[in-house]
């Protein structure tokens, strides 16, 4: 494994880890819900963060989960038997997601989506519910399903919704499965690795009904963005990926010291970085990150 790959999993397992403490532990510090510790807002977060992040979700939420134990003296039992059933929902909803499917999407846009999340995610409730009987003898069946059924519909739906088809959040994928971008390529300085990848976009958005003031967006995204790199770095290869859902997501990964294109160089007028500003004022999301001198840059717009 990569070690920037190595580096991106453990900075989402703690971030998973934060998110969990974060809507945990103020629940069960003001015993806001009396209904067992391993009840709250937080049952959303295996459904979310193990549909989008598999192994690496749920081992951010039993973290998450184990520290806020810790802090609020929570009963070993039930330490236990929450951890435990986190990942079976987390990994479990991951892993039946993805058997099967001819597309390791993750979103709901179709009638077929919906009904398929909602199965899952009933199923894993019942199942959670079960062991909560097994392993604490309270008859809390009906409370832990209703709990991480209701959480997973009700909040668990817009956030998938929002991470999947407005912010184009690419999932991890569970071994053997593979998400095949909608278009790919690498562009260099030579112009006509650019006409390539732009003849595909145009291919593409005549089969996906994609309208041309759009695609032109698209296109004179990819354009500034390699003007950028290519005037600072002339002998740099460019590796773009696209994905379309609602919204278009651009990666570009490059080789090379960190550059960051959207950041002026000293001496730099204004108006030459222009373009580029108009595209970060209207994009939904521009990020970008530098590991081992591989850049990366992502673009929602």
């Amino acid at each position: 494994m990569r070690k920037s790959k190595l580096e991106e999993y453990v900075v989402i397992t703690g971030l998973s880890a934060v998110l969990y403490l974060l809507l945990d532990l103020p629940v069960r510090l003001t015993g806001f819900l009396d209904f067992g510790a391993y009840i709250g807002i937080k049952n959303l977060l295996p459904a979310v963060l193990g549909l989008f992040f598999g192994w690496y979700g749920a081992a951010g939420c039993v973290i998450g989960c184990t520290l806020t134990s810790l802090i609020t003296d929570a009963a070993f039992s039930e330490l236990l038997y929450e951890n435990i059933s986190i990942v079976v929902f987390g990994l479990g909803l991951w892993i039946l997601w993805h058997a099967g499917a001819k597309s390791h999407r993750v979103h709901l846009k179709k009638f077929g989506d919906y009904m398929k999340y909602i199965l899952l995610t009933a199923l894993l409730s019942a199942v959670c519910g079960l062991l909560g009987d097994l392993m604490l003898g309270k008859g809390i069946f009906l409370s832990v399903f209703t709990a991480y059924f209701s959480m997973s519909l009700l909040v668990g739906i817009p956030t998938i919704i929002l991470l999947s088809s407005v912010m184009c959040m690419i999932p991890i994928l569970p071994p053997r499965c593979y998400m095949k971008p909608d278009v790919s390529g690498m562009v260099n300085s030579d112009p006509g690795t650019l006409d390539a990848l732009n003849d595909m976009l145009d291919e593409y958005a005549a089969e996906n009904h994609i309208n041309r003031k759009s695609l032109y967006g698209i296109q004179n995204c990819i354009e500034e963005i390699m003007i950028r790199i290519h005037t600072f770095r002339p002998d740099t290869g460019v590796s773009i990926t696209f994905y379309y859902d609602d919204s278009a997501s651009l990666w570009f990964e490059y080789t090379c010291k960190k550059y960051n294109p959207f950041i002026m160089e000293k001496g730099e007028a204004t108006d030459e970085m222009f373009g580029l500003l108009l595209i970060k004022h209207r994009a939904l999301r521009v990020s970008h990150q530098c590991r081992n001198d591989i850049n990366r840059i992502h673009i929602v717009i």
